[in-house]
Order: structure tokens, then C-alpha cells, then sequence
């Protein structure tokens, strides 16, 4: 995630998304495919510890396989903390500005025991979600809610640590939504210098 990083270690995940992306055989859409697909699934599931483990089986080498597992561990231990039920979501939302136009991918509707709805985002990469990526990503999904789930709370869950974050009330949107459109022309720039 470009907001994760700092100084040149934007331009190497640039780098490495761009190689992903345009290369033959798309690892970007397929390596964490299987949580993309199970993670949700889990959720609504009586049984999501059955869920999580055939997920594992759909992996196809031993490090995705060792990735898939820290997904499954954390997000058992999501699902036993916090107990929610899978509430529908749209899909295919974006979030555009003049440089960049992002899609709102791998995330669920929850409701929680409380009664209380959020639209999560699943953050599935190994390194811990930093704060300040985890505000970029929480406004992206709360500027898009109306589309998303209406009534629902934005939220981002780092599912290896099963760490969910949330935008404080007081957050200042105005300070947040143009730190955001810098950092989408930073994106596109870093991209265009990546050719």
C-alpha cells in the first residue's frame, strides 16, 4: 500500500504493483485471491474455522500458502473477539481524482452484536497497516458510503493482527480529503516515472 511506505520505498512499491499488474500472468489479481474470496465467506458462516481451512487448500505454493495461514489465524481470532454477521455491500465503487481513480476491492458489509454497521475493508499484506494508510483508505470508503452501504461506518481490518481501525469523529475531513489528492497525484507520478 503507497501510503504505508516512505521516500523510496514508495517508488519500490510502485515498482513492484506496476510489475504485478502489466505482467503475463497478473500475480496482483490472483495470489491472495483465495482470502479475497474466503475471508467474507467465514463471516457469514456458522462453521468459518471450515471455511478458512479450505482456503488454505486452494492455494498453489508454499509461501502463498504460509500467507493464507496468518490470514486465516487472524481472522478467526476477528471473528471470535467481535462475533459479526456478513451484511450485503455493493462492489465496483471508485473513489477518482484528476490523477488516479481507485477501486474499492476486497471489503464486506458487518453488523455487529451492538447492531452497528461498517463496510471493512480487508487489508491482507504482511507489513502492519500504518496509521495514516489506514485514515487514507478509511476516508476513500467513507467519501463512497452512499454507494457502498448507507447506514454503514467505514472501517479497516488488518487481518493478520485482526486490528480494525476507524476515522475518530473529529478527524478533519478537509486536511484528510487534500492529503489524499496529494498523495493520488504522488501515486501517479511515482507510476508514470516507474515506465
Amino acid at each position: 500500500m503507497f501510503a504505508n511506505e516512505r521516500g523510496s520505498g514508495r517508488m519500490s512499491i510502485v515498482q513492484q504493483q506496476r510489475r504485478r499488474i502489466e505482467g503475463p500472468d497478473q500475480q496482483a489479481f490472483y495470489y491472495y485471491s483465495p482470502a479475497a474470496r474466503n475471508l467474507p465467506l467465514a463471516v457469514a458462516s456458522t462453521d468459518p474455522e471450515a471455511v478458512l481451512d479450505a482456503m488454505l487448500n486452494q492455494t498453489t505454493s508454499t509461501h502463498q500458502r504460509k500467507h493464507h495461514v496468518e490470514l486465516r489465524d487472524g481472522m478467526l481470532a476477528f471473528i471470535r473477539e467481535h462475533n459479526p454477521s456478513r451484511v450485503p455491500v455493493a462492489t465496483g465503487c471508485q473513489w477518482v481524482t484528476p490523477d488516479l481513480t481507485v477501486t474499492i476491492r476486497q471489503h464486506l458489509g458487518i453488523r455487529m452484536p451492538d447492531g452497528g454497521v461498517s463496510v471493512v475493508l480487508l487489508y491482507l499484506k504482511q507489513p502492519p497497516l500504518m496509521e495514516d494508510a489506514a485514515k487514507a483508505a478509511l476516508r476513500i470508503i467513507e467519501t463512497q458510503l452512499g454507494a457502498l452501504l448507507a447506514e454503514g461506518l467505514p472501517r479497516v481490518l488488518d487481518v493478520r493482527r485482526a486490528k480494525i481501525f476507524a476515522l475518530r469523529r473529529n478527524a478533519n475531513r478537509r486536511g484528510l480529503d487534500a492529503w489524499l489528492r496529494g498523495e493520488a497525484a504522488g501515486y501517479a507520478a511515482h507510476w508514470a516515472a516507474a515506465a
